[in-house]
């Protein structure tokens, strides 16, 4: 993509965030490049005024105006300044937001694009290493600044030359054109080593460093992970990445992003004293000849000087912009990225009496950029108000099978209907609103109890407390009940055990309402006390809805009516806890025996 183009989406991400940056930001810029001039114009008048010899009182009245409205025009930038500060910090919280709200609500399938997983892993690296909004608003700032400072030196200049006759306009325009030939070579090689340090800086092993830093500054000093950190004394190996990163680092800075820029930085400042000094000879030339007086030479000298370094400093400051609308470019794909999964248009039936019958029909699904079958020909229906177990080892298809039922993902082949149609023609917010689950990798978040049951900022407090009953718990084993703050994240809330929050997982699948309910491992993390518990009063947990279990405990497959056997992405047996122990060579047979004798009587010898 051209940088016009990639400079015109990152204005329009700007403007997007906060309406009022890029007026504040212009007005900023033009108050910030006319002092400089003002302060030229004004210094010239008054020794225009001294070499004329004028009267004091009107000499000294005319210098307090010019003090009075230089500190004006200093008051207003300072308080635009301010102002586009705060501008600054709200485009930044919305641009993390406007990023992060992306992430919750794009496709799920997006979130195991091996694309979208790229372009976010690019995107956070480069943030990590300071490139974002905040930096295209200050590259910008100074870009837009020395731009138009550039076009009030020519425009005057022009003006100038034009109305002194006495002035040399060859001399003048041969001197301007070898001052700019300098200052745009310098600026040029300057631009393009600015560019290669920042592109270093892009390429540096940046996932590492920014793994290391997450890791040693992030779950080192908490007490979640810090756990296995002390044990196993991992933080030998973190500081070593840490370490290692740190030195990639250095060696990157000091061979490209410092030596050769300094350099250059050298070589534009002699340049820039070269056009200084060279301005003042020329005007001192022009004067000695009698064509400028005292005023003029200060006033020709300082434009001349002017027009030189602003280009200059635009050139430089190009660089750093193409890099940053480069980043930007990155941020607007990524928050843009379409969506591929159909969302649908029919309604769901609401029905009182949940009569709603799934049917899988020939299923076949692979993770995107997997070639090969987490699932193959599944043809499965789910029974009204009925409790259906799957069962099966590790990576058998089980939670996929879930994952597609909730419509997290679609089928590659084959379809699955809901009373005889298929799914994706029902509107996916509606046909979501069907399912209450409850994930093996669930989460709860660091708001109150009552708020990660109702998933909303207002509680039902009798239906939540009837929630924890059923899922074995209560708000009294909370030190505030239903206001208790989860984990201590932002604030001294309570840290709840794992089984603790599974409970509370349950309780907020409860609280939904939905008619399925579906449990991967919903007792994973219970003692068997609480498990037993669990499904002992299953019936009255569940009610008249239509349950489907996940579990690898197969004691929990007698309280359910129906179980389906899962292998290698397979429907392979199907029936009821005592008819699938019937066939002693069946999988779930051997599966069970496996497990009961653990629980069986032995003698000790």
């Amino acid at each position: 993509m051209s940088f016009y183009k990639s400079l015109k989406n990152s204005l329009k991400l700007t403007h997007s965030l906060d309406k009022r940056k890029l007026p504040v930001l212009i007005l900023y810029s033009l108050l910030s490049a006319s002092m400089p001039f003002v302060a030229i114009l004004l210094s010239a008048e008054i020794l225009n005024r001294i070499s004329a010899k004028s009267e004091f009182s009107p000499l000294l009245l005319f210098i307090l105006v010019c003090i009075s409205g230089m500190f004006v025009l200093t008051v207003l930038t300072s308080i635009l300044k301010k102002k586009d500060l705060v501008i600054n910090e709200n485009c930044q919280r919305l641009y993390q937001l406007k990023k992060s709200e992306k992430a919750m609500t794009m496709d799920f399938v997006l979130l195991d694009s091996p694309s979208t997983n790229a372009l976010r892993t690019t995107l956070r690296n480069e943030e990590a290493m300071g490139f974002g909004i905040s930096f295209f608003f200050r590259i910008f700032d100074l870009f837009l600044t020395n731009s138009i400072m550039a076009v009030f030196a020519s425009v005057y200049l022009v003006v100038f030359t034009a109305r002194n006759v006495n002035i040399s306009l060859i001399n003048t325009l041969i001197f301007v054109v070898i001052s700019l030939i300098l200052s745009i070579s310098v600026a040029l090689f300057l631009k393009s080593c600015n560019k290669k340090s920042m592109d270093t800086v892009k390429n540096i092993n940046t996932p590492w460093l920014v793994l290391s830093e997450h890791l040693l500054y992030e779950n080192g000093i908490t007490h979640k992970d810090g756990k296995d950190i002390r044990i196993y004394g991992f933080h030998s190996v973190i500081k070593g990445f840490m370490e290692s990163s740190q030195r990639q680092l250095e060696t990157a800075f000091s061979k490209v992003c410092l030596t050769i820029p300094a350099l250059a930085y050298g070589a534009n400042g002699f340049v820039k004293g070269l056009i200084l000094g060279g301005s003042y000879l020329f005007v001192a030339l022009e004067a000695q000849s009698g064509n400028l007086s005292i005023a003029m030479v200060v006033l020709l000298a300082g434009m001349l000087y002017q027009l030189s370094s602003s280009i200059s400093e635009a050139i430089v400051m190009l660089s750093g912009l193409t890099s940053a609308t480069d980043s930007l470019q990155k941020y607007i794909e990524y928050t843009t990225i379409p969506e591929e999964q159909y969302k649908g248009s029919l309604p769901v039936e609401k029905r009182s009496d949940n009569e709603y019958v799934i049917e899988f029909r020939n299923v076949s699904f692979k993770y995107p950029g997997s070639d090969n079958y987490s699932l193959k020909n599944l043809s499965l229906s789910l029974t009204i108000g009925k409790r259906l177990a799957i069962v099966g080892m590790n990576g058998s298809g089980k939670t996929t099978m879930i994952k597609l039922l909730c419509r997290l993902y679609d089928p590659t082949e084959g379809e699955i209907l809901l009373n005889g149609i298929n799914i994706q023609k029902y509107n996916l917010t509606e046909y979501s609103s069907l399912f209450s689950v409850v994930f093996q990798d669930f989460k709860l978040f660091s708001f109150e109890l009552g708020q990660n049951i109702a998933v909303c900022t207002e509680c039902d407090e009798k239906m939540a407390v009837i929630g924890l009953k059923k899922a074995g718990s209560s708000d009294k084993v909370f030190s505030r009940g239903l206001k208790t703050l989860l984990y201590k994240d932002f604030d001294d809330g309570d840290e709840i055990s794992g089984g603790e929050a599974q409970k509370v997982a349950l309780a907020r699948a409860l609280y939904k309402n939905a008619p399925f309910i579906i449990l991967d491992e919903p007792t994973a993390a219970l003692d068997p006390i609480a498990e037993h518990d669990i499904y002992s009063h299953m019936s009255d947990i569940v009610g008249q809805k239509t349950a489907v279990f996940i579990s690898h405990r197969l004691s929990s497959c007698r309280f359910c009516h129906d179980i389906a056997v899962f292998h290698e992405g397979q429907l392979i047996e199907r029936g009821s806890h005592n008819a699938l122990l019937e066939n002693a060579d069946s999988r779930y047979s051997k599966l069970w025996s496996a497990q009961a004798q653990y629980y069986a009587p032995s003698s000790v010898g």
